[in-house]
């Protein structure tokens, strides 16, 4: 908080909300856990069932909570936590359904093996640096935003809710096509794939078009799902391009993540994901000077971007070596 530099009111109540939420961390851990489990044994329908149910019962509580028990954000907060604490007896539930595993006889030389773990540990480590970039980048958007009033910040959060709508609906399509890598990789059937590349590809131009002609029609009436302040409103109506332009800056490097995780190879996604933060600071301390919060959006989109040219680059070598 002392780093974005809100106002007080706005701090007072980032306060309430993270006292509550903080205690469902651990119930975040396991179903990320779950959810990657469930992906990995291709159980793709229960996934997408742990994830709508969970996000259905959040908004159902949120709405209940805050318009008709009056709650405000302490009731925001709760209903974040409930929908966690089903999803994570949910995930108990669906790992021990399609586990099948022998609790009696667990492997536990396999489960202890150091040598998998470190394999393990190497991947997430590369993924865990990605997600820290990622932060610093969301940090600096917050704390730039502050810095241009509360009705920006405000505006800016709208958008960028916006923004994280449609890139779950390319997360998809990354969730799919790692899938799909992780068998041509684990069966080292180079045509497999060759084609996993080629249909994402594919279906991510017939997405990207159908967010981007959806929301240039509609950007106003997503806008005011979330905020009927008419200046709030107002001023994201102001800068709503640049989240038209979102899927196509990101597309490309939000699909091929998940490629490169699926193949287990994560050290390109490590070192793209810090060059593209280099780009990000570079843009946004050349831009935001000049432009305002429209140079703080470009030098969003330019990070954006910058990981889905680098993640080309890195795509010949991943073709030629399950080619």
């Amino acid at each position: 908080l002392a780093m974005i530099g809100a106002a007080p009111e706005v701090n007072e109540l980032c306060r309430d909300y993270y006292y509550i939420l903080i205690w469902g961390a651990p119930l975040v851990f396991g179903n990320y856990v779950a959810l990657g489990w469930l992906m990995g044994q291709t159980r793709v329908r229960a996934s997408v069932f742990m994830q709508v149910s969970m996000n259905v019962l959040n908004m159902a509580l949120s709405i209940w909570f805050v318009f008709w028990l009056h709650m405000d954000i302490t009731g925001v907060a709760f209903a974040t936590l409930l929908s966690q604490l089903y999803g994570g007896i949910l995930s108990i539930v669906l790992m021990y359904y399609y586990g099948d595993f022998d609790y009696k006889a667990l492997p536990w030389s396999e489960l202890l093996d150091w040598r998998e773990f470190i394999g393990m540990l190497q991947v997430n480590v590369n993924l865990m640096i990605r997600t820290a970039c990622l932060l610093t980048v969301n940090n600096i958007i917050a704390a730039v935003g502050a810095s241009f009033g509360t009705v920006v910040l405000a505006a800016n959060a709208v958008l960028l809710q916006l923004k994280d709508i449609m890139s779950y609906l390319i997360d998809g399509m990354a969730n799919g096509a790692a899938i799909f890598s992780g068998r041509a990789v684990g069966a080292k059937n180079g045509k497999l794939f060759a084609a996993t590349i080629k249909m994402t590809f594919k279906w991510l131009v017939v997405l990207a078009a159908t967010l981007m002609l959806g929301y240039h029609l509609s950007n106003e009436f997503f806008i005011r799902l979330f905020t009927n302040i008419e200046e709030v409103v107002a001023m994201a109506v102001t800068y709503n391009v640049f989240v038209l332009f979102y899927p196509v800056c990101a597309g490309i490097g939000m699909v091929l993540y998940g490629v490169f995780c699926g193949a287990t190879r994560t050290a390109p996604v490590r070192n793209m994901m810090l060059m593209a933060l280099l780009v990000f600071y570079l843009l946004q301390w050349q831009l935001v000077p000049l432009w305002g919060n429209s140079g703080l959006w470009l030098a969003l989109l330019g990070f954006m971007l910058s990981q889905s040219i680098i993640l080309l680059f890195y795509l010949s070598s991943l073709r030629r070596e399950f080619a």
